[in-house]
């Protein structure tokens, strides 16, 4: 980080949030935050300035649907591997809010020094997601799309931006999506899509065994339109894979986190004690 980025930093740029310290530079983005336990510091991050990361997304033609219901005509048999469908849905979700410049994406380098026996020092590049001033969720298509607009827009509010104040990491915007933890967040996140294209009247939802398991189908009337509106989304996913190789790893990867954060972990019950 540059030492003027640091230099301009003014007190009331900073919070101190218990064993958390963090100074945080609005103009340009730059960070530096220490976390501490008992007083003691256990980690430092540094966080250059940001920087917008320029996307070669070309959209052909304008999507009568949304981008996530166009991803449901991609997404095979429901019943099988939902975590990989549904990674493939956010995905989609903010490549086409990204193609259609709804949102903006912002890069850092990021370093890491863990103190301690033994010590680590990381460097590495850190992906921001932010909304265009313009941006306004009532005017953008698809419920997870607006959800994912509104929840950037209010970025500040959200617990995570005490510690990324600058903008929401993919990681992080996954979780807020989701809002708690569940059994199946890779299925609520398709049922979210889903439900809406049902509502549409596009689709139909069959559910068994008290809706532990559904079955969704696109209509005849519809089922074209959206292959064909999920070859074009699929083509932007090649286009990003080809010019930001890292950011479309980073994209897969850190959503996939984030869905297996909020699923609930199944405890082994502890044995009675006579």
């Amino acid at each position: 980080m540059a030492m003027g980025s640091l230099g301009s930093l003014i007190p009331g740029a900073y919070l101190a949030l218990g064993r958390r310290v963090t100074l945080h530079n609005p103009d340009t983005g730059a960070m530096w935050r220490r976390n501490g336990l008992w007083g003691i510091a256990i980690e430092r991050v540094m966080l250059n300035d940001l920087e917008p990361l320029a996307l070669s997304l070309n959209l052909p033609q304008s999507l009568r649907f949304p981008a996530s219901i166009a991803a449901l005509g991609a997404l095979g048999p429901s019943m099988v591997d939902s975590r990989s469908r549904a990674t493939l849905l956010f995905q989609t979700a903010l490549v086409g809010l990204l193609a259609q410049h709804t949102i903006e994406l912002k890069r850092a380098r990021v370093t890491r020094s863990r103190l301690g026996l033994p010590a680590r020092r990381l460097e590495g590049t850190e992906f921001l997601i932010v909304p265009r001033h313009d941006a306004h969720p009532g005017l953008v298509n698809g419920t997870l799309e607006q959800r994912i607009v509104q929840t950037l827009a209010s970025w500040s509010s959200n617990p995570a931006a005490r510690v990324w104040p600058q903008g929401a990491t993919i990681y992080e915007l996954v979780r807020a999506i989701i809002q708690y933890d569940q059994h199946s967040p890779d299925m609520w996140l398709l049922r979210l899509a889903q439900d809406e294209a049902v509502s549409r009247g596009m689709s139909r939802l069959d559910t068994r065994l008290g809706g532990m398991l559904s079955r969704h189908e696109i209509g005849p009337p519809y089922s074209g339109q959206i292959l064909g509106e999920g070859q074009v989304i699929q083509t932007l996913l090649d286009q990003l894979a080809h010019s930001q190789p890292d950011f479309a790893r980073a994209l897969e990867a850190e959503i996939g986190r984030g869905i297996e954060s909020r699923r609930l972990k199944w405890r082994t019950p502890r044995p009675a004690v006579h």
